[in-house]
């Protein structure tokens, strides 16, 4: 068995999707260069077999707690003393904050946080990706105590490694034939949401360009999307361990403002984004800075003929609003996971302790 130095304490499955165990597993690769061997500790409806094929580190299901925050922690802590070789606790979970927290440090373990919702927090690492534009590096400024260490910004967004790799060049065409639109809806999608924006493309495009629609459908079970477009091909991406080569091969993404959005940045990919969830309403100017023009915060049911003359329109002038995401602002360069690894190897090095 190997000696677990850190305890990552995460959620997946049901409505919390996949997204946090995915990024936390593209960390937890980061890790391992500095011999960091994690052992996650996961909240979720799923076997342990049911986790994503992608995921192949060592994880233990935690007793459900019915939402009592200070017995989940007594539940993780009498998983954790069962490792002494575990010095600290990372913890990815929208609904575990600083009481939580604070039951680890009264124990002696240093305590590292992923979060982005900007809220009080007992740790002494906080990690956080997103992008607030002038106002990133004070987020947290009257969130924290003096002594945590922060990394904030894009320039610690988690992704895989494959993500540092230069991008090749995209097609010269002014309007790619097909055009590949890449569809993302989150870790958690519904199958009538799906078919709402399929059935919107297959009934308003109007180019006689082909399009090839690419729909991550996550968990949803297997099924065959139809098209009612001679000219619209709708194929399904489930459960692949990486989106990015399929990015690489798209002209646009479209989808909702979460971490795909920002995967899609990395591969200067073209977008259209909007929002489904409450947490996912970002100032337009912060978006601006990546060189994305194109998002609204509000959901697209009720814009769906907009949203596909929008797609036809970068079909169309291709060349030029590609060219925005080549010249922004902000950038992700896919080193993320490397900078939060080495400041965690420093936080678990015995001069730090």
């Amino acid at each position: 068995m190997p000696l677990f130095t850190l305890a990552i304490r995460t959620s997946c499955g049901g409505s919390t999707g996949m997204g946090h165990l995915k990024r936390l597993t593209a960390l937890a690769q980061a890790l391992q260069q500095y011999c960091i061997e994690p052992l996650f500790i996961i909240n979720t409806p799923l076997q342990l077999t049911e986790l994503p094929s992608y995921f192949n580190f060592t994880a233990l299901t935690l007793i459900h707690s019915e939402n009592n925050l200070l017995e989940d922690a007594d539940n993780t802590l009498h998983i954790v003393r069962r490792y002494p070789s575990i010095k600290a606790i990372m913890v990815d979970d929208y609904q575990l904050g600083s009481a939580w927290e604070e039951v680890f440090q009264q124990q002696g373990y240093r305590i590292i946080v992923i979060d982005d919702l900007v809220r009080q927090h007992q740790c002494d690492l906080l990690i956080d990706s997103k992008w607030r534009g002038a106002e990133t590096a004070l987020s947290y400024d009257h969130c924290l105590p003096a002594s945590t260490q922060t990394l904030l910004g894009p320039d610690y967004f988690i992704l895989s490694r494959e993500y540092q790799a230069a991008l090749p060049e995209r097609k010269a065409s002014l309007a790619p034939n097909p055009f590949t639109i890449l569809i993302s809806l989150g870790g958690s999608p519904r199958l009538d949401q799906i078919e709402q924006l399929t059935d919107a493309f297959s009934h308003y495009w109007s180019l006689t360009t082909h399009l090839q629609l690419n729909i991550v459908s996550g968990n949803l079970p297997r099924q065959k999307i139809q098209s009612g477009h001679s000219r619209v091909t709708i194929d399904t991406i489930e459960n692949v361990p990486s989106l990015y080569p399929c990015y690489l091969k798209s002209d646009l993404f479209v989808g909702a403002a979460g971490t795909s959005m920002y995967e899609a940045f990395a591969c200067q990919l073209p977008a259209i984004t909007f929002t489904i969830a409450d947490n996912q309403h970002i100032p337009l100017s912060h978006v601006h800075d990546f060189g994305h023009f194109f998002h609204s915060n509000s959901p697209p049911w009720d814009w769906l003929e907009g949203l596909v003359r929008s797609c036809e329109q970068f079909c169309q002038n291709y060349s030029k609003l590609e060219q925005s995401y080549r010249n922004a602002r902000c950038s992700i360069d896919g080193k993320g996971s490397d900078r939060i690894s080495l400041a965690i190897k420093q936080l678990l090095s015995p001069a730090s302790t």
